[in-house]
């Protein structure tokens, strides 16, 4: 049998153009950009998760896979994910330790200021498309069973909340003013 060689997203390059192009290249219209696995990758690198991936699997050691969400979220958008039909997600924390125990993956230390750049960021990428393409999926309004929630609590209050309110306030106010001929005011 040849050997087939497959192109990998490298630590070396934030690129996913080819990942995205392959998704539309099958008959999809868009790509649905999580980030997540790619913000992983770019914040720890290949060789460290593959050890990870081996010592939960082969030899069930447990390691918890944890990353910390001031340095991975950095790496969850991509330039791609400006493209007309690529669709960038935003998302909180992330902790699966309920469901997979001890082998799980674990994003911690969110904080609303720390998401409201997030949420920043994915408006950058999304303000130059087509009023109908200008879309970003949240990753999860309500999973607290993954830590993975922007709904109201008692550590942070509505802060996830109010970051989302505020940026969405501000880029369509802006929009909006940018989009005025006549030297009226937006109306809030």
């Amino acid at each position: 049998k040849g050997c087939r060689k497959k192109q990998r997203l490298s630590t070396k390059t934030d690129s996913s153009a080819f990942y995205y192009n392959r998704v539309l290249s099958l008959g999809f219209d868009a790509v649905c950009s999580v980030g997540q696995t790619r913000a992983e990758l770019f914040t720890k690198g290949h060789l460290l998760r593959k050890l990870y991936k081996i010592l939960n699997g082969k030899f069930n050691i447990g390691l918890l896979d944890k990353y910390h969400y001031r340095d991975a979220v950095r790496h969850l958008l991509a330039k791609e994910d400006a493209w007309e039909n690529v669709y960038p997600s935003i998302f909180p924390n992330w902790d699966r330790t309920p469901r997979s125990g001890s082998k799980a993956r674990v994003w911690y230390g969110c904080t609303p200021e720390l998401f409201e750049e997030h949420v920043k960021e994915a408006l950058e990428l999304v303000k130059d498309k087509n009023h109908e393409h200008k879309i970003i999926f949240l990753k999860s309004w309500n999973e607290w069973g993954e830590g993975n929630y922007i709904e109201p609590d008692e550590r942070h209050g509505s802060g996830f909340l109010d970051a989302i309110e505020r940026n969405i306030h501000t880029a369509v106010l802006s929009k909006n003013h940018c989009n005025r001929s006549d030297g009226e005011k937006a109306i809030d």
